[in-house]
């Protein structure tokens, strides 16, 4: 077993190896669980001590004229004999002079031999699960965080089982199983077979017909496997369960293929009888149902509808086992929808085209969830081409398909630049008369109107749309959003880009509680996603990250779809406004690896951040890096890359930047953005008076929304144009608006530049104004400052953390200058003080 961690351990154990020996009895015991890593420990040790003699026989070392330190490695399977001379051995400690490691297992230990070890004279070395860290260490860097995590809960920190979770069990790790199965003799074994088989909750009831014995001797055998610390007492209630799943798992393996798939057919009829949940039923109906066993089919369709939301992926096998029974039944659309939320993203889109190619005609909610979903993982033109052939041909028949459609094919044309046609589409579906269970329908082709008047200059048009929106979706039954969740997760956004956020907040978490509950995982991930966006933009960070945490997780079973690339685009914004340029240009690369270049709006939004993230370092960024995405960046990036280019004395092109912003300036807060801009370039050219009347008027648009850290930057801009006029009242006045609103979102960038400006009107302010507290650090800032608290050196950090070099001294710099100390030693001090 690899070794990690356990240095306190193994400093003891070393310790007692090295101490005179006396003439006296001296035992050290090594305890743990199964798997737990005693032999290794023990084995570390004689490495570290290779001078010491060492046996594994309590007599022979009795007989050896220079006695050896005796290794008794599982105490708890040891021999009558050789317990009986350990007894008598403690009992009589004086006449010893020997020194024994012993290793068992408490739980298997018998009484009698505790006793005798409590009178013994020795340290008691305990093992616990390893750490989150050293968990890391043992499993290597290629293992993601997430998956970690759930390998780490799931082995309970144990590095035997961690090891068998996260590959196949090693031959060794077989064997001394399987050595222990056998100890309980042929009955017992053939128990805890079909112990194996009947699953995680385990009662002689099942396990009976499973093993086809009498129930006296099933419960002798239960009762055999308890001792043995094989199974284990739940403690909720009389049930029984193997004492880990990676041991059931081994033993369910090792039975004859043949026999367990009769006793999952014997466990499936006893429950049958029994009247069982359909998920129990479905835990063995999908081993032993045969083809064309129509009932059985029917309980497995209805078992994964029960546990789609918890379980996706058993609910993805359940729905494949029923397909195979009875063809006829025909799931595969709800298969498909249950594969992506398993993380097989593209297997469930294969399965939605066979279903629409296998068709004569395909049926609108079918239509529409697949370029849903093709739109959702960037393929705009691949939807708009399906949708678009599907209506050349479309039958007479119902209007709200014909709706849901247009609604749909309306979404994907403007999401590929064809704006006129989409808006037509738009109105087409808004004129037609639709059913009060369909208005969904309409609300979200007013959502594409009211964006699209937004994004045109006509703001009264788009708030009335926005207004017709907020109307129909609020009107909404919960059943109606179920039906239509894919079309009405179109509206949230809207509300947003009207600044409607608490309405917006209002529909979003309506959208996500229908979401969880259908297992609509797409849709969920997308209004996480919507509402970080707001966050972000609003100052409320903290709420961000949490949000954004919440689309990690959701991706990490979806396939990493392309959308995440915007999450990482927002994570890496954050960093960069926090202070904390490494992990800025990090979460930028990333994103860039998870984008569909060109084929989708957002794309433009991280090559930005790809190149601001880039600059922040002084690394190059070729002259044309943006030229691809100019036109499709919005305000809210064009302000920040005059900024940008201000700050490196481009104002060739901060000009360019300021035009192109001008030139969006068709609603109120794209005028806002204009003015900060112009009023940054303006600054830089020396134009105090025109520049403060620019950045007031900026600040006075943004105060009449929730853009707190944009209207930071707005008194800011003011403040310095002040400055430049000499009134330093005046811009003392904007610049403290400026601090409060970045201290309060945590904008540390920001908020440094406030401060240097203070100082230059003769303000004295602290060094530590402009910077964060430790506990304040990013979350990444925070593992590297306690590595470093520990002493560990910027290359052990980089392979703990799975970082670069370069990164990892990036962020040691960020920390000591966001801190004000002076040294990694200080930091070290500064944390271990608390």
């Amino acid at each position: 077993m690899p070794w990690v961690g356990r240095r306190g351990e193994l400093a003891e154990l070393v310790a007692f190896l090295d101490a005179p020996r006396d003439r006296a009895l001296r035992i050290a015991q090594v305890i743990g669980e199964p798997g737990i890593g005693k032999t290794a420990l023990v084995e570390r040790a004689r490495v570290a001590r290779p001078d010491v003699r060492c046996g594994s026989s309590l007599r022979a070392a009795l007989a050896a004229d220079r006695r050896p330190v005796v290794l008794l490695d599982d105490l708890h399977r040891a021999d009558a004999e050789t317990l009986a001379l350990l007894g008598r051995l403690v009992r009589c400690p004086d006449r010893a002079w020997l020194s024994i490691v012993a290793c068992y297992r408490p739980r298997q230990l018998s009484p009698a031999v505790r006793a005798v070890l409590d009178q013994a004279n020795g340290p008691r070395i305990e093992l616990g699960p390893l750490s989150r860290r050293d968990t890391t260490e043992l499993l290597g860097p290629s293992i993601g965080p997430r998956r970690l995590a759930e390998l780490h809960a799931a082995g309970g920190g144990i590095p035997g089982h961690l090891l068998a979770l996260a590959a196949e069990p090693s031959a060794s790790t077989v064997a001394a199983l399987l050595s222990e199965v056998d100890g309980l003799g042929e009955t017992g074994a053939l128990v805890l077979r079909a112990a194996a088989v009947v699953g995680e909750r385990i009662t002689a009831d099942l396990v009976a017909p499973a093993s086809g014995l009498a129930e006296a001797l099933v419960r002798q055998g239960l009762d055999d496997a308890l001792a043995a610390d094989l199974l284990r007492a739940n403690e909720d209630g009389p049930l029984l369960e193997f004492r880990h799943p990676v041991v059931r798992g081994i033993v369910y393996r090792a039975a004859p293929h043949s026999w367990r798939l009769a006793a999952h057919c014997r466990i499936a009829g006893a429950l049958l009888a029994q009247g069982a949940a359909a998920p129990d039923r479905a835990r063995h109906l999908e081993f032993s149902a045969r083809p064309g066993d129509r009932p059985a089919a029917e309980v497995l369709v209805r078992a994964a509808r029960e546990v789609r939301l918890r379980e996706p992926a058993t609910a993805a096998r359940w729905l494949t086992a029923a397909q195979r029974l009875c063809p006829e039944l025909d799931e595969r659309l709800e298969l498909a929808d249950v594969l992506i939320a398993a993380g097989q993203a593209e297997a469930g889109m294969a399965l939605f085209q066979e279903v629409m190619g296998a068709a004569d005609h395909t049926a609108a909610r079918t239509l529409v969830r697949y370029s849903t979903v093709e739109r959702m993982f960037g393929r705009n033109l691949t939807a708009r081409a399906l949708l678009r052939r599907a209506l050349a041909s479309w039958p007479d028949g119902d209007p709200v398909e014909l709706a849901a459609v247009r609604c749909e094919l309306a979404y994907a044309m403007h999401n590929t630049g064809d704006r006129r046609e989409a808006v037509r589409l738009a109105g087409q579906v808004i004129g037609t008369p639709l059913p009060r269970d369909a208005s969904l329908i309409h609300a979200a082709c007013h959502a594409l109107l009211a964006y699209d008047h937004w994004t045109e200059g006509a703001p009264e048009a788009a708030q009335r749309a926005g207004e017709r929106v907020v109307a129909l979706v609020d009107e909404a039954t919960t059943a109606e959003l179920a039906e239509w969740l894919p079309v009405v997760e179109q509206c949230a956004g809207i509300t947003l880009h009207l600044t409607r956020y608490t309405e917006a907040r209002r529909q979003s978490v309506r959208i996500r509680e229908v979401a969880r509950a259908t297992g609509q995982r797409l849709v969920l991930l997308r209004s996480h996603l919507r509402e970080a966006f707001a966050q972000v933009l609003t100052g409320a960070w903290t709420e961000a990250v949490a949000n954004l945490d919440e689309v990690d997780e959701l991706a990490a079973h979806l396939g990493r779809p392309p959308v995440l690339a915007y999450a990482m685009m927002l994570r890496g914004h954050l960093a960069g406004e926090r202070g904390d340029p490494a992990a800025a240009l990090e979460f930028a690369e990333r994103a860039v690896e998870l984008a569909p270049a060109g084929d989708h709006p957002w794309w433009a939004q991280v090559r930005w951040q790809l190149a601001e993230a880039r600059r922040a370092l002084e690394l190059p960024v070729p002259a044309d890096f943006l030229d691809a995405v100019r036109d499709r960046l919005p305000p809210f990036h064009l302000e920040q890359l005059a900024e940008s280019a201000v700050r490196r004395g481009a104002l060739v092109e901060a000009g360019d930047w300021v035009r192109r912003c001008r030139a969006l300036a068709r609603e109120p807060v794209a005028v806002a953005y204009a003015e900060l801009a112009e009023a940054r370039l303006l600054a830089a050219g020396g134009e105090w008076p025109a520049a403060v009347r620019l950045a007031g008027a900026a600040a006075e648009r943004f105060a009449r929304t929730p853009l707190r850290p944009s209207l930071g930057r707005a008194h800011l801009v003011a403040g310095t144009a002040l400055a430049g006029l000499g009134q330093r009242a005046e811009a003392l006045a904007e610049l403290d608006r400026a601090c409060a609103l970045f201290a309060e979102c945590g904008a540390s960038r920001a908020l440094e530049t406030a401060v240097r400006v203070q100082r230059g009107l003769g303000r004295r302010v602290s060094r530590a104004a402009g910077r964060v507290a430790p506990g304040e650090l990013t979350a990444r800032e925070r593992e590297v400052a306690q590595l470093v608290s520990e002493g560990c050196p910027n290359r052990v950090i980089a392979a703990r953390l799975a970082l670069s070099e370069r990164t990892v001294t990036t962020h040691v710099s960020n920390i000591l200058a966001k801190t004000g100390l002076s040294s990694r030693t200080a930091l070290a001090a500064h944390l271990l003080r608390g």
